[in-house]
């Protein structure tokens, strides 16, 4: 995924790329990426589809598909898209962070242990997976090798603190760090570093999301509220965002603003498609 906030003259010039090269997966691919900046996630998930068309072993191609599955929360889709990346690529290990991630969120933890375990093997710095790895092995019971993993995730994380200076990757490692901390049980630390990293990138909607399930699991729910609102406010299609929000709202007694949010979240994530004939990102 790209890195820099994309602008519709990036499209533009893709679209001419596209239009002077027809048949270039790879334009489709930069281009599809650019669109899901942009919010056109309809547009995007067209992109990755034509990508696919053209070059069936772009394991970039997958990715970019499994990814806007991702983000709409339709989890199933995202790892058969992701397991097809590694088939072609598996030598990334942000794709099996990625797939390991989501097979956690599903239940599977046994794999996603795997698929943190891979990814660390294959980039030994990789933060997000011990961190990842750590509480999935701490909700197994093994908190020795949890504990380690934790540990590892925060020297790496305190070093990288260090070295970085672009807001949205110190944002990213503040909000990491918080994860780590918040699964030691040492809140204070957790919600310091979710403040951090939403000081450091106002515009980080994960970084609002996540302080809002911070608020919602300490019972406080207006704060909670508000942080998912800000999410949603800076990324309308973060599905996560409402159905965490609409929790929030029933614990606040205001059940049509819970039901609405429902309804949204499952909007976004499961929209029909005549694209695919199934779903839609």
């Amino acid at each position: 995924m790209e890195s820099k906030p994309a602008k519709a003259e990036d499209v533009a010039r893709n679209d001419k790329a596209i239009k002077t090269e027809p048949t270039n997966a790879e334009s489709y691919i930069l281009r599809g990426w650019k669109l899901f900046k942009l919010g056109r996630f309809d547009e995007a998930a067209k992109d990755a589809d034509r990508a696919i068309q053209l070059d069936p072993n772009s394991a970039k191609a997958y990715r970019l598909s499994g990814y806007l599955f991702d983000h709409r929360s339709s989890y199933a889709w995202a790892v058969v898209q992701y397991s097809k990346a590694i088939k072609l690529d598996p030598d990334s290990a942000e794709l099996f962070y990625l797939r390991g991630r989501l097979r956690s969120i599903r239940g599977e933890s046994l794999a996603s242990v795997e698929d943190f375990g891979k990814a660390i093997s294959l980039d030994p710095e990789y933060v997000d997976a011990y961190w990842a790895r750590g509480l999935e092995l701490q909700g197994r019971k093994a908190k020795a090798k949890a504990n380690l993993d934790f540990d590892i995730g925060l020297q790496l994380i305190s070093q990288k603190l260090l070295e970085t200076k672009a807001s949205r990757c110190r944002s990213k490692l503040y909000l990491n760090r918080s994860f780590i901390y918040y699964a030691q049980d040492n809140l204070r630390q957790s919600l310091d570093d979710l403040n951090q990293a939403v000081d450091v990138d106002p515009t980080y909607y994960e970084a609002y999301h996540f302080r809002g399930l911070y608020f919602r699991n300490l019972g406080q729910y207006e704060n909670a509220v508000a942080d998912y609102s800000k999410a949603i406010e800076l990324d309308p299609n973060f599905a996560l965002s409402y159905e965490d929000r609409a929790k929030a709202y029933d614990r606040l007694k205001m059940k049509e603003k819970a039901a609405a949010d429902r309804t949204t979240f499952e909007t976004l994530s499961n929209p029909t498609s005549e694209r695919t004939g199934k779903t839609k990102y």
